[in-house]
């Protein structure tokens, strides 16, 4: 049982991805403690486009979290950090910072900039900021989240598709997915997504022309890619992700919406350093592509 989450994702158009590594115990040869910031374009190699190495002695201990240009991650303090654009200044996020003990998981909605944690009693904490405002005090129980049964085991993965509307994933210690949403009001309890997962899960929501819309993927016991989805009902989990050529995925995944009708998952695994893999309606499933990153940052 492991966290997994190595690198945050975003789409920066329907055919460029902004990749980002970091964290303390990597082992990077320009920014050991900073960020690395790669851009890639469909069909050609990612580019460096920043190298952060975090001045003022902060040092990052996790993977990072981005949304659109704003960018998170856990300093060695235990406490979560934050830069709106690359290469900007890094400020604490949320007063009386959260102690915890994972990497974070961001989103937008309505405007508001949300940002979700593992506790260190193993519990979903959540600070947010409004627009023009500061951040709010972190809270788990007195946020009205409820507690996830036998606790969190990994990351959360966070998504708000519309104002008022967050959902989160997480890997419980009982090695399945859970869910929880936010509805104008935080559901009452975790809903149990089955499975057996080895590291974070994630989520998106990707619209297609068979009308499903809320995705969930997370690495199965095989290594592989597995895919559990919303259709007026949670459809059980099946693995239509072509397998991984180089016999596995070693790291968490990272689901990106860039377009509509379109979804890439990102993950690291034996013989490049990030992995590709997209679904379209005209393809389906493509074959997953490697991305050799130049100096890339791997777990120590």
């Amino acid at each position: 049982m492991k966290d997994g989450t190595v690198f945050g994702v975003t789409a920066q158009g329907p055919d460029q991805f902004l990749i980002l590594q970091t964290g303390g115990g990597y082992v990077g040869k320009d920014a050991p403690f900073g960020v690395v910031y790669y851009n890639w374009f469909t069909g050609n190699p990612p580019q460096e486009v920043g190298n952060d190495e975090l001045d003022g002695g902060l040092q990052l201990s996790s993977a990072p979290a981005i949304v659109e240009s704003t960018i998170a991650g856990r300093g060695m303090d235990g406490n979560i950090w934050f830069q709106e654009g690359l290469n900007s200044t890094w400020n604490p996020c949320g007063e009386n910072m959260g102690n915890l003990n994972s990497a974070p998981g961001i989103c937008k909605e309505g405007g508001n900039l949300h940002v979700f944690g593992r506790g260190l009693d193993d519990q979903l904490w959540h600070t947010y900021k409004p627009p023009g405002a500061g951040w709010s005090a972190w809270n788990g129980a007195k946020d009205g989240i409820p507690d996830l049964p036998g606790g969190m085991a990994s990351a959360p993965s966070v998504v708000a598709p519309a104002p008022g509307l967050i959902n989160v994933v997480a890997q419980g210690k009982d090695n399945a997915v859970w869910h929880l949403y936010y509805d104008q009001g935080w559901s009452g309890a975790w809903e149990p997504l089955g499975g057996s997962v080895v590291f974070a899960p994630t989520c998106c929501w990707w619209s297609n022309p068979s009308g499903r819309v809320f995705h969930v993927f997370a690495v199965g016991l095989d290594n592989q890619l597995w895919h559990k989805y919303f259709d007026d009902g949670w459809q059980d989990w099946i693995n239509d992700p072509p397998a991984h050529p180089k016999g596995g995925i070693n790291s968490a995944p990272v689901a990106v919406v860039a377009a509509k009708y379109r979804v890439d998952v990102f993950a690291r695994a034996v013989g490049a350093e990030v992995w590709n893999v997209r679904w379209t309606p005209e393809t389906l499933w493509q074959d997953w592509i490697g991305l050799q990153i130049k100096d890339v940052l791997y777990p120590g």
